[in-house]
């Protein structure tokens, strides 16, 4: 993290993987927001993605079987992931070098996620696009305190600021 903000570069020697930012912390996760880019994709806009992983245990695959996350890319849109099962796509499709203001909020036995465009500072309202909540549930929800939070994603470079991440210690 520099000036405030996370870049998760790509890798070209990985062999096309997920590149991620793992954070270790004492807590439950129930809600994390930040503000994500994809700044650059190896095959351009076409495969870019940005995710996120909350109470995770990670075993090399981009659909983990112990936890839960956020896959957004420019092929589907946004879609779910939780212990390996994956949710349908959900609108709207990601767009390289576009900033979104993303929120992820484990609520009882479901997924929220809350996305909009930014331009600069601003994000929702006039001139950006506030899209529906999507939901994924109801699940059981892993309430320990021992897993990971991951930021970043597949075959792009993502640069992450203003992120805010809430529990229970």
């Amino acid at each position: 993290m520099s000036n405030g903000q996370l870049k998760v570069a790509y890798n070209p020697s990985s062999g096309g993987s997920v590149a991620l930012a793992k954070f270790a912390l004492p807590m439950h996760v129930t809600s994390l927001s930040f503000k994500s880019t994809a700044i650059y994709c190896v095959d351009g806009d076409g495969g870019a993605h940005t995710n996120a992983y909350l109470q995770t245990n990670w075993a090399d695959s981009w659909a983990p079987q112990q936890g839960s996350g956020s896959i957004f890319n420019a092929n589907g849109g946004r879609m779910f992931v939780f212990d390996a099962t994956l949710s349908p796509y959900y609108a709207p499709l990601l767009v390289a070098n576009q900033q979104y203001q993303q929120q992820i909020t484990i609520s009882g036995t479901n997924i929220l996620w809350d996305l909009s465009t930014c331009t600069g500072t601003v994000c929702g309202g006039t001139g950006n696009t506030v899209y529906d909540t999507i939901s994924y549930g109801p699940v059981a929800m892993y309430s320990g305190k021992d897993r990971y939070l991951y930021l970043g994603g597949w075959d792009t470079t993502n640069l992450f600021t203003e992120i805010t991440i809430e529990g229970e210690f």
